[in-house]
């Protein structure tokens, strides 16, 4: 982001200069009247050349506000048996497992807090939870920018404004309306499938059915 606004200055700055000297070098005739067409035409490249670098600033600064979430979602995904996919993550040391191409994340949900999760969750999301996971989207619901996780908290986090959730997705603190929105998963042929063209809503805020508080400082 900062390459793109230095350039963008560094182009206003040249398209200045060269309008300056165009008009001083050969925006005026012998007679002593100034060339119009030319005028015109220089006066149009630094206009031309400003928006360009604007345009590259006002990139640059959404960018910053709003990261654009990667991935392609709409697809159904076979990431592995469910032991497979557990052990991965506790190889990871719990860290939940990204999938770029899917846009989502795929966590271990404690077998000991299902009775929690019983209360909480409606039937649907529960035979996802009954596989030992969890597939939960990137995309913060308060603004749609792409949570991280953060490995000294925790947590996923958001970069964006601050939302905070637990390792199974549920909201800890923040300005998001629910937890995140998680994907329903399934056995086809002993491997997890991750449906991603179908989508529940997050829990709603105070859900909690897992005790998982953060580990340490946070990353936003």
């Amino acid at each position: 982001m900062i390459g793109l606004v230095v350039a963008g200055i560094v182009a206003l700055g040249a398209a200045l200069v060269v309008g300056m000297l165009t008009r001083r070098r050969s925006g005026v005739e012998p007679d002593g009247r100034a060339d119009p067409l030319r005028r015109e035409v220089v006066q149009r490249g630094i206009i031309a050349l400003f928006a360009a670098a604007l345009a590259g600033v006002v990139a640059s600064a959404v960018d910053y506000v709003w990261p654009s979430v990667t991935g392609t979602t709409g697809g159904r995904f076979r990431v592995g048996t469910p032991a497979a996919v557990r052990a991965r993550i506790a190889g990871a040391g719990g860290k939940p497992e990204y999938h770029l191409h899917g846009g989502f994340y795929l966590a271990e949900y404690p077998a000991a807090d299902l009775v929690a999760a019983r209360r909480a969750y409606p039937p649907g999301q529960l035979d996802s939870l009954d596989l030992g996971l969890v597939a939960l989207s990137q995309k913060c619901p308060h603004l749609g920018c792409a949570v991280k996780w953060c490995r000294s908290s925790g947590w996923f986090e958001c970069p964006c404004h601050g939302s905070r959730y637990s390792p199974v997705g549920e909201l800890e603190r923040g300005p998001s309306p629910r937890g995140l929105d998680r994907h329903p998963l399934r056995l086809v042929g002993g491997q997890v499938e991750v449906d991603t063209a179908a989508t529940y809503l997050g829990p709603r805020p105070g859900t909690h059915t897992t005790d998982q508080p953060a580990k340490g400082p946070h990353c936003y």
